[in-house]
């Protein structure tokens, strides 16, 4: 969406910390923001969660895939420009959403 992030961070060993990746992500894009714009990036208050199972991850990447069709920004998911991930592809993130989508609704 143009005016917030929608993100999903995975750690990669079991003693990785999502919090303080989040906070330092956050600190770092902030402070070059406002070097550059003048102005904050960040609201003050932020909703950031926690996924602690596979139903939860699918129903949240269901939801983030789905969330520019529902604004009316696209007519697909694929048609927005910022869908993406460093580790699935478009396509792979799609039928992955669809697949965890029919699984939970059965």
């Amino acid at each position: 969406m143009p005016d917030h992030l929608h993100v999903i961070v995975s750690g990669r060993t079991d003693e990785s910390d999502c919090k303080a990746f989040i906070k330092a992500a956050k600190q770092y894009s902030s402070y070059y923001w406002k070097q550059r714009h003048g102005y904050r990036l960040w609201e003050r208050y932020g909703h950031d969660r926690v996924i602690r199972t596979d139903w939860e991850l699918a129903m949240t990447s269901g939801y983030l895939v789905a969330n520019p069709v529902r604004e009316r920004l696209v007519a697909h998911p694929r048609d927005y420009p910022f869908l993406g991930s460093s580790k699935y592809t478009v396509d792979e993130l799609l039928e992955w959403c669809e697949y965890s989508e029919a699984m939970l609704l059965g």
